[in-house]
């Protein structure tokens, strides 16, 4: 355990066009009870009052001419920042007040500590309940991600030779958890310190993600962790996830299809028992009870994502 007096931590927000929900986020990482040395809103080039109602907020604002994006915003406010440490939080969620406190306590040597979240629905995100995890670069893909971006607070220096967020309009994040992972060890936390703001995901959007996340791992084949086991486990994720929502639409030539491959790739069968154990954590109404401690009003953000997304697009749908 490190000496907490020891660190430095800048909080980075890439925002567009969020002036309605960016003064909540930038509250909540000033209100921590483990005070960070500066946070930064990376306005990217939004049309509306973000980059004035952040400063209002008390946060440092950087404004991009152009609208490019949340990683490549991240990475403006990487480079940018003067800590040790980058914490991580999307302009539409929140911490609660010891976020940082906590994981301060289990930043040191490592390159990256990830706090699960609570959403908006009040269910568990990435492994809360758990006690600590070791995390990996085949983590990141399966069961499914264990890592909420709000929820990371990550090494500058590693980040750097990591390569930053690369170009990706969607799954960028777990691709850059990948590729982070290969400069050190990385832990996920067992308790829920970050209210995610959930939203509705129809099919359309499921499918960009998966295209998108495909991309990704088309990307990184070449890396030894990448290995034919991962690849199989994602498509296993997707091939379960379609086979409950065509129950769910009485769609029997797609559960046939989604049931059919699952039946000839029995090797996938204990990761999806692994991830149906994690859905059901994340089911536990304990997490919900954590929102008790949140005004109404930040639970409730209003998006607009802008030209990309700035959540977390990992091609999961929650089942």
């Amino acid at each position: 355990m490190t000496d907490v007096g020891d660190i430095s931590i800048s909080v980075v927000i890439p925002a567009h066009n969020r002036a309605d929900v960016v003064a909540r986020a930038v509250r909540s990482a000033l209100g921590q009870t483990r005070a960070p040395s500066e946070v930064i809103v990376v306005d990217d080039a939004s049309e509306d009052d973000t980059g004035a109602v952040a400063r209002a907020a008390g946060a440092s604002v950087l404004r991009r001419p152009e609208a490019q994006g949340s990683g490549f915003a991240r990475n403006a406010g990487i480079r940018a920042a003067t800590s040790e440490w980058i914490a991580f939080l999307d302009s539409d969620d929140l911490w609660l007040p010891d976020h940082l406190a906590r994981a301060a306590d289990h930043l040191g040597s490592g390159v990256l500590v990830a706090a699960p979240a609570v959403d908006t629905e009040g269910r568990g995100r990435g492994l809360p309940g758990i006690g600590l995890v070791e995390l990996s670069s085949a983590a990141c893909f399966i069961p499914e991600s264990p890592i909420v971006t709000s929820g990371v607070v990550a090494r500058r220096d590693a980040l750097m030779a990591a390569g930053l967020f690369r170009a990706f309009e969607r799954a960028q994040d777990g691709d850059m958890w990948a590729r982070l992972l290969e400069h050190g060890r990385g832990v996920a936390l067992p308790e829920p310190t970050v209210v995610y703001s959930a939203r509705p995901r129809g099919q359309a959007s499921v499918a960009l993600d998966r295209a998108w996340l495909d991309a990704v791992m088309a990307s990184l084949s070449t890396r030894p962790w990448m290995s034919r086991r991962v690849r199989t486990g994602v498509r296993a994720r997707y091939h379960w996830d379609d086979l409950t929502s065509s129950v769910a639409r009485r769609d029997p030539a797609a559960l046939a299809r989604s049931a059919a491959w699952l039946g000839v790739h029995p090797a996938t069968w204990s990761m999806l028992s692994g991830l149906l154990a994690a859905r059901r954590r994340n089911r536990d109404p304990r997490w919900a009870a954590l929102l008790d401690a949140v005004p109404d009003d930040r639970t409730h953000a209003t998006r607009d994502t802008g030209p990309t997304s700035t959540r977390d697009s990992r091609g999961v749908t929650e089942g």
